[in-house]
């Protein structure tokens, strides 16, 4: 939409640039017969097929719960601005970069195309009977890739018997009685509560974990022995905690300032942009420009 309004094409833009790196993020992209409708985080999980293979219990698709498709997005954006930037230091041209949310989504999902297409439809449910099991006291993610999982949480639940049914002697037989082998996981899971099954689960080296909120795994003392969370005290808000960015060397997160308010430094960048006192009164005055009220005690005053 800047560009149109500023008379410029993505062929001229990303030929003409002279050095320019110019990022664009829309629903859909900047082509297409879809480029003009409105997106958001939940139409990209449903057009790139992310809602299709998230079915619940319930048998019905839904969204993942948290915005995955708005934060994938940004990732993408990041490493193109980032590797960009790497290739003008190199040969001196910029480029327009299109990311769009409907597009970054399917490519977290290129796993699930391959199947689809080497399956011939609808692929079969991967690893059965992995998946979510509620214990006495909560709920705990059962995972297997080999086979010799499958015979060794049969015994560590006490259910050689499902081991030896032929019926599930693989994974795709497994995949196809499903509707007959997790109930009985399930009821096995439910009389114990999720320390107890993970103890047994680890010892017989299963991959297993308990189900976790954002708070619960804040308080995780893995998350606390590893610092990866950090805490910055945020005025008029307080302490605010967050996950570490992967892949940073350091501890410099902790140094970071915190959140600026809106408008909380529009004087310090105009000056730094040449501006005087006069001209940012100006700005400020007719609207163009927000400065952020004085914080007293905490509070927005």
């Amino acid at each position: 939409g800047v560009a149109e309004r500023l008379g410029l094409g993505y062929e001229s833009l990303s030929r003409d640039n002279k050095g320019l790196v110019y990022l664009s993020v829309s629903g859909f992209g900047q082509s297409g017969p879809y480029s003009k409708r409105p997106g958001s985080d939940s139409v990209a999980q449903a057009f790139s097929g992310l809602v299709s293979v998230n079915v619940g219990t319930d048998g019905v698709p839904h969204r993942v719960g948290t915005t995955i498709s708005d934060v994938v997005t940004g990732v993408y954006a990041f490493q193109a601005i980032a590797t960009t930037l790497f290739a003008r230091a190199t040969v001196g041209t910029g480029r327009w970069i299109d990311v769009n949310l409907c597009q970054s989504t399917s490519a977290l999902l290129g796993h699930k195309v391959a199947e689809f297409i080497l399956e011939g439809g609808t692929p079969r449910a991967l690893n059965v009977p992995a998946g979510t099991y509620q214990t006495q006291d909560g709920w705990m993610m059962v995972t297997l890739v080999n086979e010799p999982q499958y015979k060794r949480l049969c015994s560590a639940i006490a259910r050689e018997d499902l081991a030896s049914d032929p019926r599930f002697a693989d994974f795709a037989r497994r995949a196809d009685a499903a509707d007959t082998l997790i109930p009985q996981l399930r009821e096995v899971f439910l009389t114990q509560p999720t320390d107890a099954w993970l103890k047994a689960l680890h010892a017989a080296d299963i991959i297993a974990e308990r189900i976790l909120n954002p708070g619960e795994w804040l308080r995780n003392p893995h998350v606390e022995a590893t610092r990866a969370s950090v805490c910055q005290d945020t005025p008029g808000v307080g302490a605010v905690y967050s996950p570490r960015t992967p892949g940073i060397a350091s501890l410099s997160e902790d140094d970071l300032c915190p959140a600026p308010d809106v408008g909380e430094d529009s004087r310090a960048v105009l000056m730094e942009a040449g501006l005087d006192s006069a001209e940012i009164d100006g700005l400020l005055m007719s609207g163009a420009v927000r400065q952020a009220r004085a914080m007293t005690g905490g509070k927005t005053s």
